[in-house]
């Protein structure tokens, strides 16, 4: 999160909206669906359906919730908190968000946007060492089950009936 500010404030920005969802859940934490970000210099804004409400507010604590449907669109979400936060200059993922999007915001947004992606790619690239801790134990779990099941497979040997005793579903 300190980095992203740092990039926001080199590039003038005062808030950024992530749409991107591998970069929402790199941000955030959060694990499902239909789901936004809108980071400004103080304050996180998590924004998402109804129906994610309950899993946002458990993954995300530190954010501040904010449901989209009843506005009618995201746009009119992020205009809302931006004319209440008074935002002049807001980044958006332009790789990722649709023409039509662009367009919502446009019309909806009164704050000026900014095209600004790439940022937070970058930042998954470098592996914090959490991360690389992460991926040594997700390869020794792969490696070793990989093991296991290399001593199971034969040639010749059919899918049904690879484990004998194994109830076969097809």
């Amino acid at each position: 999160m300190e980095r992203l500010l740092e990039q926001m404030e080199k590039a003038g920005l005062e808030a950024m909206f992530i749409s991107r969802p591998v970069n929402v859940k790199y941000v955030s934490g959060y694990t499902g669906d239909d789901s936004y970000l809108l980071i400004t210099n103080h304050k996180k804004y998590f924004i998402t359906d109804p129906r994610y409400m309950e899993q946002a507010s458990i993954e995300c604590p530190d954010y501040i919730l904010t449901e989209w449907r009843s506005r009618g669109s995201v746009g009119k979400a992020v205009a809302e908190i931006a004319e209440k936060e008074e935002l002049s200059a807001i980044g958006f993922e332009d790789g990722h968000m649709t023409v039509a999007e662009y367009r919502s915001f446009e019309a909806e947004v009164k704050a000026e946007l900014a095209p600004f992606d790439g940022v937070i790619e970058g930042f998954r690239s470098v592996k914090r060492l959490e991360e690389i801790e992460c991926l040594r134990a997700a390869c020794d779990i792969a490696s070793r089950s990989f093991d296991k099941i290399i001593k199971d497979i034969r040639i010749g040997t059919r899918k049904r009936s690879w484990r004998p005793g194994f109830p076969c579903i097809w």
